[in-house]
């Protein structure tokens, strides 16, 4: 019986152990419905090659989630399952080389107007951006209407309580200084925080994530002709 016991748990074990993945690249968790405390959980697991693209999948997933409790983790040298369940040697909070994560108070203002990026890249060691400029119209600021009343001056909000004007698709190209200043939005975190991004690792999220870039709002910042500041705008 002894032995019996013994190889049902060597079985055990193969299986439990057959069941995980192991890898070296980063991996992000999002949780549709918040992760929760306990138990089982429903996610998305997909593997990047570098911590900044994790992050701008995670961030693309919230934006376009309808929970309000949605959640996204990113971590490195994680073995995980198909039931959700992970340890990471590194993970975004606490990763010792994560780059510097400034909360929304502290941050640096980057003063400027805003614009959707239509292009951006590299050629010759210098960096190009392509933009086109955009308004900003909410309720608050009687800019627009409400969404329920429909007013012959104005436009009408959308449902969020705001609505981005775009009437001259006109684009305008600019250098982009190799310092400049590179913020994005972190909406995993609580309060909502911004991230600082190396040029490099913006450019590849771009090439990868060229539509959602096109249609979500940024601070550009232009000091004679050359951007100096990118910031990435929150959408409620």
């Amino acid at each position: 019986m002894k032995k019996i016991s013994f190889l049902i748990l060597i079985a055990g074990i193969i299986f439990i152990t057959g069941c995980a993945k192991q890898t070296n690249r980063w991996v992000g968790f999002y949780y549709q419905e918040g992760r929760p405390t306990q138990g089982k959980a429903k996610c998305e697991i997909k593997e990047f090659d570098t911590q900044s693209i994790c992050e701008q999948w995670g961030t693309e997933k919230r934006m376009f989630s309808s929970h309000s409790e949605s959640a996204y983790y990113c971590g490195f040298g994680c073995r995980y399952d198909s039931s959700c369940q992970y340890t990471c040697d590194t993970t975004q909070e606490t990763n010792p080389n994560t780059k510097q994560v400034l909360p929304v108070e502290q941050a640096k203002d980057i003063e400027g107007d805003l614009y959707y990026i239509k292009n951006i890249q590299t050629k010759n060691g210098k960096t190009s951006i392509e933009v086109d400029s955009i308004k900003w119209l909410s309720f608050a600021d009687k800019t627009c209407s409400s969404p329920s009343e429909v007013k012959a001056d104005i436009p009408q909000c959308n449902p969020n309580g705001f609505l981005i004007e775009n009437s001259n698709k006109k684009t305008m190209i600019y250098q982009v200084s190799p310092s400049a200043i590179i913020q994005t939005i972190n909406l995993a975190s609580n309060p909502i925080e911004n991230t600082s991004t190396e040029l490099k690792d913006f450019l590849d999220s771009f090439i990868k994530q060229k539509e959602f870039f096109e249609i979500n709002p940024f601070i550009i910042q232009i000091e004679n002709n050359v951007v100096t500041g990118i910031q990435q705008e929150y959408i409620p």
